[in-house]
């Protein structure tokens, strides 16, 4: 059994003008998503690299495709030379001065960001150089409070983690965070202590010397009384000296004994001839006849000393 549509043409001919339709429709929305026929306005940027440059890559505003890149390259300073283009609706966004920031997130991938300078009101010149976020003139509007830089949470935890290790990494900066200060405090006061710690280490080595002295103390008598020897010294030298001058007067009255020895011993035989004669008087005495029988016969004279030169007494 044979069906027949009774209006086939028609319904075919519905489908076919609802499949342009749609078409059109799709097209029309393309053409206005891409800003196809929109006005565009073409500006120059350069970048450190290319890491995650895309051609037709959009620029973000708040939130908002305000253009494209339209294309890039490598020149001969190793820079990426960047042309990138806004649409004439978003025209009053990119203003002079104004900065573009390339974020690079590991999850959501690399956004480039229009950041507007909020000091001048003045819309940039068409092919005007817009300076990225890596060159230092951004870098100097942004401390200046000229940028605000906006990015996502994680890009932002990265960057600053980022800065804190560059910041770390370099000397004289002590001013700029207080992790660096505390950093550079603590490296200070570590060389003061090495600092003090020399001389610690001079002390400690003068009283092991003074330890190795007093084990063997036989001048450390002298270096605590006489350090320079101008006392005991010069005293002991002095002493020796009157000794000198004293046994030189002994041996003068030494040679001058001597050369009167031999009058001494006349001196003295004379005495004892003396001795004897008032020895033999006392005996006469004691020998008178009226007290006694008288005096006894002499008896022959001494010798004194067998080197005395030979003279009659």
């Amino acid at each position: 059994m044979n069906f027949k549509f009774k209006y086939t043409d028609k319904i075919v001919g519905a489908f076919i003008i609802l499949s342009i339709l749609l078409l059109l429709i799709s097209s029309f929305l393309i053409i206005f998503n891409k800003k196809i026929f929109t006005k565009k306005f073409f500006y120059k940027t350069q970048f450190y690299d290319a890491i995650g440059l895309k051609l037709n890559q959009d620029i973000i505003y708040k939130g908002y495709k305000i253009g494209k890149i339209y294309n890039f390259n490598l020149n001969k300073q190793n820079t990426i030379d960047t042309i990138f283009y806004i649409y004439s609706d978003y025209i009053d966004k990119i203003n002079e001065n104004s900065v573009i920031n390339k974020s690079n997130n590991p999850l959501t991938g690399t956004s480039i960001i229009l950041e507007s300078n909020l000091t001048n009101n003045r819309i940039a010149d068409e092919y005007s150089f817009i300076p990225s976020m890596d060159m230092p003139e951004s870098q100097l509007m942004v401390k200046n409070g000229e940028i605000e830089k906006k990015s996502d949470t994680f890009s932002t935890i990265l960057e600053d983690v980022g800065s804190i290790v560059s910041s770390l990494t370099r000397d004289h900066n002590a001013d700029e965070n207080s992790i660096v200060r505390i950093l550079v405090n603590t490296a200070d006061i570590v060389e003061s202590i090495k600092g003090e710690m020399v001389h610690i280490n001079t002390i400690l080595y003068n009283f092991k010397l003074l330890s190795n002295k007093m084990q063997t103390p036989d001048g450390l008598v002298q270096r605590l009384l006489d350090p320079d020897g101008t006392i005991m010294f010069n005293s002991l030298q002095k002493s020796l000296d009157n000794l000198a001058s004293m046994m030189g007067e002994l041996n003068e009255f030494s040679q001058f004994i001597n050369g009167q020895s031999t009058q001494i011993e006349t001196l003295l035989v004379e005495s004892k001839m003396t001795m004897k004669q008032a020895q033999e008087v006392i005996e006469g005495i004691r020998n008178n006849p009226i007290i006694r029988a008288g005096i006894s016969e002499k008896k022959e004279q001494d010798v004194i000393k067998q080197n005395i030169r030979d003279r009659d007494f």
